[in-house]
Formats: C-alpha cells, sequence, structure tokens
C-alpha cells in the first residue's frame, strides 16, 4: 500500500500541469509519475513473490488489484485486465467486494485497450476487446445484477457499442439499467437515443439496402419508448 501512496498526488500533478499547457511542466510531470509507476509495480511484484502460505488471501489480493491499477495507469492494458480477472473469476464467492473491483478493473483495462487501438486503427484488435468487456460484463450482471460495478458495465458496453456504430447492441446494455438504479433516467434516455440513431441510419440507406420496415418502425417506436420514459423520470 505504501507504493501505492504517492499515487493520487502524482496524478494530480499531470492534471494540473496539462492545464498550465506548458510542455516542460507536462513532461517533468509525466516522467515522475511513470517513475513512481515502475518503482510500485517493482515492490508489488516483490511482495507477490516473496509472499508463503502464511500470508493472508486477501492481502494477496490487495497487491494483486493495486498492481492491476499500476499496470492500468502505466496503459499495459492487457497485465492489467489479466489481473482483475484473476481476482474476479477466483475469489467471487470468497470475497465479492475484491471480485467485483477486479473486474471492475479489467473492463476498464479493456475499455482503455478498446480506445489505444482505436487510435491506432487496430480493429481486430478492438472486436477481442469488446468480447472480453462483455465475457465480464456478463459475469458481473449474472453474478451481482444489482451492484453498483455491474451498472457500470452496463452502461461502459452502451458507450462502446455506441462508439461501434452497433446501435442496437448499444441500446440493449442501456435498457438493462434497472428502474431501481440510480442510472435508469440517463441510461433510458441513452437507450432510445441508440435506437433512434439505428433508426435514422437504417432510414437513410437507399432502397434497395434498407432493412424491412418493421424493423424500421420497430426501433422508432422502441426509441419513442425509451425517450419518453427518460425524460418523464427526469421532470
Amino acid at each position: 500500500e505504501l507504493a501505492t501512496k504517492k499515487t493520487k498526488p502524482l496524478l494530480d500533478g499531470v492534471r494540473s500541469a496539462q492545464a498550465t499547457k506548458d510542455r516542460d511542466k507536462i513532461q517533468t510531470a509525466r516522467t515522475d509519475l511513470d517513475q513512481h509507476l515502475d518503482r510500485a509495480r517493482s515492490l508489488l511484484q516483490l511482495a507477490l513473490r516473496f509472499a508463503d502460505e502464511d500470508t493472508p488471501t486477501s492481502d494477496l489480493n490487495l497487491a494483486r488489484y493495486y498492481l492491476s491499477y499500476m499496470h492500468l495507469l502505466s496503459r499495459n492494458n492487457y497485465e492489467a485486465a489479466i489481473l482483475g480477472e484473476y481476482l474476479a473469476n477466483n475469489y467471487g464467492d470468497e470475497n465479492p467486494v475484491q471480485a467485483q473491483d477486479g473486474a471492475y478493473m479489467a473492463m476498464a483495462a479493456y475499455v482503455q485497450a478498446f480506445n489505444d487501438n482505436e487510435k491506432a486503427r487496430r480493429r481486430a484488435d478492438q472486436e477481442i476487446d469488446v468480447a472480453q468487456m462483455v465475457n465480464i460484463a456478463s459475469y458481473l450482471v449474472e453474478k451481482w445484477p444489482g451492484s453498483d460495478r455491474a451498472m457500470d458495465a452496463r452502461l461502459q458496453l452502451g458507450t462502446v457499442y455506441g462508439q461501434l456504430g452497433r446501435h442496437q447492441d448499444s441500446a440493449d446494455w442501456y435498457s438493462q439499467v434497472p428502474e431501481s438504479a440510480p442510472q435508469f433516467t440517463n441510461a433510458q434516455i441513452r437507450a432510445g437515443q441508440a435506437y433512434w440513431a439505428a433508426y435514422i441510419e437504417g432510414a437513410s440507406k437507399a432502397a434497395a439496402e434498407q432493412p424491412p420496415q418493421a424493423e424500421l418502425t420497430g426501433w422508432m417506436t422502441s426509441a419513442e419508448k425509451f425517450l419518453q420514459s427518460g425524460i418523464a423520470r427526469s421532470e
């Protein structure tokens, strides 16, 4: 834990430097953070290496969680995801909180990988990232459907599918947010917007390429339903 205590102040330092738009300050702040992350990863890996059978599992998993976070901040996305998934898949019954946190970290890592691959135009890798996100989100929703982590996963996938222009998939994930959740109103509106985008995209195609009219009508009807629901809840 000592290895991670400086992380937030250093992250704040990078943000403050970026706000000044001074390249030298940004570079200095970034270098300080990178050096800290390198050292923190080394210390956490060392702690895990020297653990023995007397080391509490909760302490080991906390070290794994912090190491996953350090990898995430270093943009070692897949290293972060692997550690997070390990916690989620192996400790769901023994320690649900750590397991959910691990799943959330893995989700964040795949989202960051997705965005990095977008910049690099690695479309095939993005498809793999999305498939992994779906696996994690489905696991969270199935095992802890009412948890905050499950809510975040639904919203995150709705956003990612929207970025890909897969509007029906986007709407499907947004529409899964239950009415009891604080995010319900926003999710309803986003689901409506996704269905409307699907309708506009389909209706704008040449007649020979358009989806069946029944499908277009269904998207328009769903858009109206979800938008009306979200707007009514927000008033």
